[in-house]
């Protein structure tokens, strides 16, 4: 390792906000599951030592004089399942100039080898429970040519003391350089790189009480998941983070143990946490029960995004919190929320005004598509020049791919404005290619596949079907047809809900005869505005088991290597 190389670290605000935040306390910031508790001078510790292994693994040719990442190819990959261990690999990157790729835990060699070598990355971060793994994605990569290191992310380095980590002002890092990369399922094959800048995480000015408490849920290769872990280590909030797969139980269970006063939630794990608390909690004992309860309406901030929740849930929760759940509004490519209101808002399904230094305009004026402009917003697709051009219009505007309508100054979500693909939880299932082999199955005479809004994934994938008058005598369901449709479609991409027509019942269509799938959504399969589990349409079957337990199969992008 060049002894010239900078020893301390960049000029950068992220970093600068870090090295500021470790004052703030000495006991421990980080409760990880995985048994890492751990103190910002032991994180620091483990980020300046994981960057070290870094330059010492990486060929010499990857870096420049100044011994940053060469910004032709700054990114680094990370595969584990410690949410801390994902916390070392984003900072270790940051000093170093470049930017973390976070993947889903049980992704595939080929996968990552398609990750890793589209970024041109050199390293690959793996935490303890992941050698194995990231030593198949080596050997994949070495058999197709590409040249790929493997560092353990440290844990347990010796601590460092804020006040000696000098910031080298000479070396100063872009701050709409790429920062962090998450990736987003493609229309068909391999997922999109949407590089987010240095400026995210947002909101770095922002620096939580003493003793606030946050709980992390989510996995960091999804957006929801990676900002909460992070903007808590540089406000200075205390943050719980649990196994990968948490179930409704671990999270109420951290609420009746510790104090949390921040969490963040999604219209999913609100509806897991009721169906706990009916089935679970409100069958102890009425002194056990109350520390549950005085322990969630131990929550200052409380807020909900990735879906729209249902009226019903969100009064649930009211009731028993005593206080409205906030609504915010973004997605991956916009950088985390734009808009948002403090869930006293009057107006159906409505998702607030921008925040401070977010703007919004929609394509006919009042209505129509939103488009969003953000200093966090992702700067482009990596490798991807065509994608990137079309993400955004001539004015810099980040087409969201959602519709609304202003009332009342809020902005209202109106739903997905592509009729070509349906948006489930973040995926991107391809309608016409779907329909088509459902189309072919040899027991189906009409078949079309219909986006079911959800207060939960968004969409759900429905199949309407009109079944073949044949003399075979099995029934045909929701099982038969995704197991029909598996052997050539992903998992994400099959049906989740399905309705048979009955012989006086006809799929509607325009004059020029083109199937108005909105109509048929709310004729055939809903019987509010949104699909809902809790009580489910008459006559439409539901895959119920097994949406959130996301197994890879094995095949290729069958998650597109982003299980969640």
């Amino acid at each position: 390792m060049d002894p010239n190389w900078c020893q301390g670290l960049p000029h950068d605000d992220v970093l600068i906000k870090l090295v500021e935040v470790s004052n703030s306390t000495a006991e421990p910031i980080v409760h990880d599951a995985y048994g890492l508790d751990k103190t910002y001078a032991e994180m620091l510790g483990d980020i300046l030592e994981t960057r070290d292994r870094i330059r010492k693994a990486a060929p010499a040719s990857s870096f420049d004089s100044r011994g940053m990442l060469c910004e032709a190819a700054p990114y680094t990959g990370f595969l584990g399942l410690s949410g801390y261990e994902f916390i070392v690999a984003f900072f270790a990157a940051r000093a170093l100039g470049g930017a973390c790729m976070p993947f889903g835990a049980g992704i595939l060699p080929q996968e990552a080898h398609s990750f890793l070598s589209g970024s041109e990355a050199c390293v690959l971060l793996l935490g303890k429970d992941r050698l194995a793994q990231g030593q198949q994605t080596k050997e994949y990569s070495q058999q197709h040519d590409y040249a790929l290191e493997l560092v353990r992310v440290s844990t347990d380095a010796l601590p460092v003391a804020s006040n000696s980590v000098t910031i080298d002002y000479s070396i100063e890092l872009d701050d709409s350089g790429p920062g962090f990369v998450i990736f987003t399922s493609g229309t068909t094959g391999p997922p999109k790189g949407a590089v987010l800048p240095r400026r995210w995480p947002p909101n770095l000015q922002d620096t939580a009480e003493p003793g606030s408490t946050t709980i992390s849920d989510r996995p960091p290769h999804w957006l929801g998941g990676a900002y909460p872990m992070l903007q808590s280590i540089l406000i200075g909030r205390r943050v719980y983070i649990l196994k990968n797969g948490a179930t409704a139980s671990d999270i109420w269970d951290v609420f009746r143990s510790h104090k949390i006063d921040h969490m963040s939630f999604t219209p999913g794990i609100l509806r897991r946490m009721k169906q706990d608390y009916q089935d679970r909690i409100c069958k102890f004992p009425e002194d056990e029960k109350r520390l549950y309860v005085e322990g969630i309406r131990n929550l200052k901030t409380l807020w909900q995004g990735g879906g729209m929740p249902s009226v019903s849930m969100l009064e649930f929760w009211r009731n028993l919190i005593g206080k409205p759940l906030e609504m915010q509004y973004g997605s991956t490519e916009i950088g985390g929320t734009v808009t948002g209101h403090d869930g006293f808002s009057k107006i159906k399904y409505s998702i607030g005004t921008p925040f401070p230094g977010n703007y919004l305009k929609l394509s006919n004026g009042d209505s129509g598509a939103i488009f969003v402009k953000s200093p966090a917003m992702m700067t482009h697709y990596i490798g991807d020049e065509n994608a990137t051009k079309k993400a955004f219009d001539s004015e810099g505007y980040l087409e969201s791919g959602d519709i609304g309508h202003m009332q009342d100054g809020e902005l209202i979500y109106d739903g997905r404005a592509s009729n070509e693909y349906i948006f489930f939880d973040g995926y991107r299932i391809p309608i016409l290619a779907l329909e088509h082999a459902l189309d072919d199955l040899p027991y189906i005479s009409e078949g079309y596949i219909i986006a079911v809004p959800d207060h939960e994934a968004n969409e759900l994938c429905g199949a309407l079907v009109r079944v073949q008058n044949t003399n075979n005598d099995e029934k045909v369901t929701l099982a038969k047809i995704r197991s029909d449709l598996s052997e050539n479609h992903a998992t994400y991409t099959l049906p989740v809900v399905l309705r048979i027509l009955s012989d006086d019942e006809q799929m509607l269509f325009t004059i020029s005869q083109k199937p108005m799938r909105k109509q048929a959504a709310k004729k055939f399969f809903l019987v509010d505005d949104y699909w809902s589990i809790e009580s489910p349409t008459p006559g439409v079957e539901y895959w119920n088991n097994k949406i959130e337990n996301r197994q890879h199969t094995g095949r290729t992008w069958d998650w597109a290597g982003l299980q969640r």
